[in-house]
């Protein structure tokens, strides 16, 4: 017992120690950031690269809250907030799923993309093959992308009368569809709601198979969907189709259905209000789970999100909901790491996946601008595989994190603070770098998750191939 208890005290010297060290490390950039801006000796272009570097982040900015702090009053465009805050409206689900399992998820997700060959066609049953553009021919079976985590939900209303649903928010599916019956939509208390026909008969079936194995099954309809966008005033469209479930498997939780923002076929919403809004939309994530972001169509987005910075806008045939963007490096502190793959923007994804090689050259600069800190294990197995970088920062009340930044051919765009690292929910004290190396896939696809997205205003120009990036949170 005497050898165990000496042992503890010689830890916890050595652990406020290195805590003094480092602290005494982070007064010396200080020092000589505050020299550098006063233009004081020879050092001022190596303070202002210091102080383009790294940031100091609260440690208690990352601990969970327990209230929301939105206001709709005065709020513009579709509320997005996070599935398992406190903001968001699936009430039982406000109890939060351990690390564990939202990585499991995404992990899930980024297998079920990278083994996608091809989402444009839909199987039908036995009678050929058929695109989403000749919709509705006939019966379908849709094969649809992991839903993953399914961290962010919208409202948005469907019928006459006009009844709110929760729905995921996902940028990498096509299909809209709502959990049908005496806990959902129900068609029959609708007025202007109709069966969607097909050449096969009076009503057209869908079955969509996740990669992860949910599903959700039934037919489709056509009914008004109305997008509330402000206190003032909502857009309506009438003859909206989307898929009636009446089979959903629970990984969906108490989710209302989904909301596919995905840019191919005529079955997404940005197809069915092309008319409106031409194809452009926007959304911002929130910057933590207590409050909310937005999504915006059309001239809305253009007006809240409008930026001088864009980058092309590509599709790829195998992947043609997803939205892919030209991602040329990444700079972590003042190191710079070049890119060379395919890039998906993603909403669904979570951590942010990189090609191996580049992933490993991020995490061993991340280690060395971490190095004061002491490393801590990740606190389950499945991290373990994903998470590999963690650390313990018990008893710190800031922690100095290495500036990271996204790389175009004519802009760059700085990642928040937050964005850098992972706060395990298990624990108060420890976090992990929030990347991770994609080793799945030989074309060594880049997926750029939601972690990382956060506060950043996204507007897509889908007519003209274009996407900007607007930074600054998600107020507007």
């Amino acid at each position: 017992m005497e050898n165990s208890t000496a042992r503890q005290s010689t830890e916890r010297r050595a652990h406020s120690e290195e805590r003094s060290e480092c602290e005494s490390e982070l007064s010396k950039l200080n020092t000589r950031q505050e020299r550098g801006a006063s233009g004081g000796g020879g050092g001022g272009g190596r303070a202002r690269a210091v102080e383009a570097a790294y940031h100091v982040l609260d440690m208690k900015s990352l601990a969970p809250a327990s209230t929301c702090s939105v206001s709709t009053k005065g709020f513009h465009g579709m509320q997005i907030v996070h599935r398992y805050g406190p903001c968001s409206p699936l009430g039982q689900e406000n109890s939060p799923p351990d690390s564990r399992q939202i990585l499991i998820k995404d992990q899930a997700r980024v297998r079920s993309m990278n083994s996608l060959t091809s989402n444009s066609k839909y199987a039908t049953n036995g009678e050929g093959i058929v695109t989403a553009d000749s919709f509705p021919p006939q019966a379908m079976t849709l094969f649809g992308r992991d839903i993953g985590a399914g961290n962010y939900v919208v409202k948005a209303g469907f019928g006459t009368p006009k009844r709110d649903f929760n729905l995921i928010f996902d940028t990498g599916s096509d299909l809209t569809w709502l959990r049908c019956g005496s806990n959902g939509y129900q068609p029959s208390e609708s007025s202007t709601s109709t069966n969607a026909t097909c050449n096969s008969g009076p009503t057209c079936n869908f079955n969509v198979d996740y990669g992860d194995h949910s599903s959700a099954s039934g037919y489709f309809i056509r009914d008004y969907l109305t997008l509330k966008l402000s206190d003032m005033y909502s857009d309506a469209f009438s003859n909206f189709y989307f898929g009636c479930g009446l089979q959903i498997s629970p990984g969906f939780g108490s989710a209302d259905g989904l909301l596919g923002v995905g840019q191919s076929g005529n079955l997404s919403i940005i197809s069915q209000t092309d008319q409106m809004y031409a194809k452009v939309f926007c959304y911002c994530l929130p910057e933590s789970d207590s409050s909310a972001g937005f999504l915006l169509f059309g001239f809305d987005a253009q007006r809240t999100c409008k930026t001088k910075t864009t980058t092309p806008l590509s599709r790829d045939l195998n992947r043609p909901a997803y939205y892919f963007v030209n991602l040329i490096g990444i700079t972590i502190g003042d190191q710079r790491l070049g890119i060379s793959s395919k890039t998906i923007m993603d909403s669904g994804t979570v951590i942010t996946r990189l090609p191996s090689p580049v992933y490993s050259a991020l995490r061993s600069e991340f280690m060395k601008f971490m190095s004061k800190y002491p490393r801590a294990k990740p606190t389950t197995q499945q991290q373990d595989q994903l998470l590999d970088t963690c650390y313990d920062l018990e008893g710190y009340g800031n922690v100095t994190l290495p500036n990271m930044v996204l790389q175009f051919p004519k802009f760059q765009v700085n990642l928040d603070p937050s964005a850098v690292i992972w706060k395990e929910r298990e624990s108060d004290s420890q976090v992990c770098l929030a990347f991770a190396g994609n080793d799945d896939i030989p074309d060594k696809l880049t997926i750029i998750g939601n972690h990382q997205q956060r506060t950043l205003k996204v507007l897509y120009d889908i007519k003209n191939n274009k996407v900007g990036f607007g930074m600054g949170g998600c107020a507007n």
